[in-house]
């Protein structure tokens, strides 16, 4: 009894693993809404945030991003356009 549990443990935690790697790569897109020094939340469409470590100083609170691996990929391209 007690090694299937174990074993039950061990299937549990590698899947569970594999699902945090794969979320990993998976494109988020959202908006800025808060910047803290190099640390940019982004939250997308279903309202979980992300925060993202970035040396760039482009972004501003509202733009739209798309997020892969944990780095901003694009910006939207109406943000982009001169005021």
């Amino acid at each position: 009894m007690k090694k299937i549990f174990v074993l039950i443990v061990a299937v549990v935690f590698v899947l569970s693993m594999t699902v945090v790697c794969l979320a990993n790569g998976v494109p988020i897109s959202g908006t800025i809404t808060k910047i803290s020094g190099n640390k940019v939340t982004v939250q997308d469409e279903q309202g979980r945030q992300r925060i993202i470590t970035t040396n760039s100083k482009t972004f501003k609170v509202g733009d739209k991003v798309t997020v892969k691996d944990m780095q901003i990929q694009s910006l939207d391209s109406k943000n982009l356009a001169p005021k």
